[in-house]
């Protein structure tokens, strides 16, 4: 099976088109949304909860950074995230950008992250983007 990774230009008016694309589509493993202003935590908290209840979603690795989003986080972003790192195929790479991003978001995010990888999780803090991932092993 062919890895896939799209970066995509989102459109607000598209949230529920993307929103299928994620929950059906099989072959994507990789999802860049990088830059795109116009997608604000309620889009990717969306997206993500998506991800999180779709049996057949195998996104493993999500760039939501440089988007609009603004602090503080939301407990749905968090229960999104937590969900997807339980599912058959979870989150591996998450790389979430936020303007104004706070310690306790930080915390959060971190504390859901190493919960779920343990020793091999890697938590990197960048001013209002944190990036986290998983040790390769070998």
């Amino acid at each position: 099976m062919m890895m896939q990774s799209w970066p995509i230009l989102y459109l607000q008016e598209h949230t529920e088109d993307l929103v299928r694309l994620v929950e059906k589509c099989s072959s994507l493993r990789h999802l860049d949304l990088n830059g795109n202003i116009k997608l604000y935590q309620a889009d990717i908290t969306d997206i993500v909860t998506a991800v999180s209840k779709s049996t057949e979603s195998c996104i493993e690795s999500l760039n939501v950074s440089s988007c609009g989003m603004v602090a503080p986080l939301n407990a749905d972003l968090f229960d999104a995230v937590e969900a997807k790192l339980n599912q058959r195929v979870p989150l591996r790479h998450l790389m979430l950008g936020c303007k104004g991003l706070g310690d306790m978001d930080v915390q959060r995010l971190q504390e859901i992250w190493r919960v779920s990888w343990a020793d091999n999780a890697e938590c990197e803090v960048n001013t209002d983007i944190v990036t986290l991932s998983v040790k390769h092993s070998g």
